[in-house]
């Protein structure tokens, strides 16, 4: 059976409460009137000891009688002043002007002092001191009876006492339990709803002590994890994605790889074969053979560098180069590589002779990369310019093709990954350009422009 916080704290509680009153109730039936006598008894002695001093020390009957006065007043009782034939007399000071009767009792006098505790006839126990002074005796007395009536007066004043404080210590005891335990009720739903991801709204608790900072805690907590599996989520749909996308590209390089064969092979024949009119018609075959093979030869060096990627091999090896000799010989390797396909060159260098560390060879095959990129997709011109913008080389590649969607634009440097439509290609050109700008600390996007599209690095 489950077991609810808010009874089991209503109970300790109320418990303690109970107990509290019992101990109370027995201190004052058994401990109180003793402790008031005690106290009582050394309080008259004080007082006692203290006239018998002044006495001693030679005080006059004026004297004693104001030190008894002052006790009387502090304490209360009864001042008799005892002539030597044994009446009582009255004395000068206020309050003692009548004459009182003599109590009913044998003093015990020694040396000239009294000092004795004795019980009357109606039972109560009188504490009576008193000094001889010339012929007279001051007496003093007083009650010092225990507290039985008034304890029993306490006693059942407390029962009502009793009854009332537990009735609120029923509501005070229901109000802390469920001002404790509601948080912590929250607390362990909220942890019912983390377990399931349900969570929709953050709970914060307003409270400053343990249990909010137990809530801050929790939610900071929550929030962590929710990141985390939501990142590791992400990973593995990013993963599941990239296992696909291999599948898709081994079926494409496979593709890719036949296509360039069969025409090597069929050209290869017709050539062995000697199959053909003339040198002329020869010697185009002989060129798209090397052709092929030099397509079959980048596709191979692409899955080589996706290769090294994977296993972390892929790195470059940076010297100084002069960026604007450098820019010239890839505008002049590439000039007729984008005209041969029908397309405008339209080239803008604003660079100096500024030496820069880069790996020329891997730079080179950014742009190439860039380039087959932009003619593939360009409907009429490329556009390749090469500017230093505070001591950084920015080298962008545009082309007059189709936008790239929105849906698209956030995976478009990923390994493997080809926009919807496109059927050629392994997907990994762009992923190649990406690790290698990274390598040089360098930076990479892309974006639609008014015209078309363009790719823009930063070393």
């Amino acid at each position: 059976m489950k077991k609810s916080i808010t009874r089991q704290i209503f109970i300790i509680f109320l418990g303690f409460v109970i107990v509290l009153f019992i101990l109370s109730g027995i201190a004052i039936r058994f401990f109180l009137p003793n402790y008031y006598r005690e106290q009582k008894i050394n309080e008259l002695e004080y007082y006692s000891d203290s006239i018998i001093e002044a006495k001693d020390k030679g005080a006059d009957a004026e004297e004693v009688s104001l030190l008894f006065d002052r006790m009387r007043q502090n304490i209360g009782g009864e001042i008799y002043l005892i002539d030597s034939s044994g009446q009582t007399m009255g004395m000068f000071r206020q309050g003692m002007g009548r004459n009182r009767p003599m109590p009913d009792h044998n003093y015990a006098w020694e040396d000239g002092v009294l000092k004795e505790t004795y019980e009357n006839k109606l039972g109560v126990r009188i504490y009576a001191f008193g000094v001889m002074i010339d012929d007279q005796m001051m007496v003093y007395e007083v009650s010092i009876t225990s507290l039985e009536e008034a304890v029993y007066v306490i006693m059942k004043f407390f029962v009502y006492l009793f009854i009332v404080g537990l009735l609120v210590s029923i509501i005070g005891a229901s109000f802390i339990s469920r001002y404790i335990s509601k948080p912590i009720q929250d607390l362990n739903t909220l942890a019912l709803l983390m377990k399931d991801k349900k969570v929709k709204e953050v709970m914060i608790s307003k409270r400053q002590d343990e249990i909010g900072q137990l809530n801050h805690s929790l939610m900071l907590m929550y929030q962590e994890l929710l990141s985390n599996i939501q990142r590791l989520e992400s990973e593995l749909t990013k993963e599941r994605a990239v296992e696909t996308m291999k599948k898709q590209f081994l079926a494409q390089a496979t593709h890719e790889l036949k296509t360039p064969i069969s025409v090597i092979r069929g050209y290869a024949e017709l050539v062995y074969d000697g199959i053909y009119k003339d040198e002329e018609e020869r010697d185009h075959y002989i060129t798209s053979i090397y052709n092929e093979t030099e397509a079959i030869s980048s596709l191979i060096n692409e899955i080589l560098d996706f290769s090294k990627m994977e296993n972390g091999f892929f790195n470059i090896h940076v010297k100084p180069v002069d960026i604007q000799e450098w820019a010239e010989n890839v505008i002049k390797t590439y000039r007729e590589y984008i005209k041969m396909h029908h397309l405008e060159v339209i080239c803008h260098v604003n660079l100096s002779h500024r030496k820069v560390e880069i790996d020329a060879s891997r730079m080179d095959q950014v742009l190439k990369n860039l380039i087959a990129n932009a003619v593939e997709h360009a409907q009429s011109k490329v556009i390749l310019k090469f500017a230093e913008v505070n001591q950084r080389l920015y080298i962008t590649v545009e082309n007059d093709g189709p936008h790239i969607a929105d849906d698209d634009m956030p995976f478009i440097f990923d390994s493997f990954y080809k926009r919807a439509g496109k059927q050629s290609g392994t997907g990994l050109g762009l992923a190649i350009v990406k690790q290698i700008v990274l390598l040089h600390h360098g930076d990479y996007r892309v974006e639609n422009t008014e015209d078309g599209v363009r790719f823009t690095v930063i070393i």
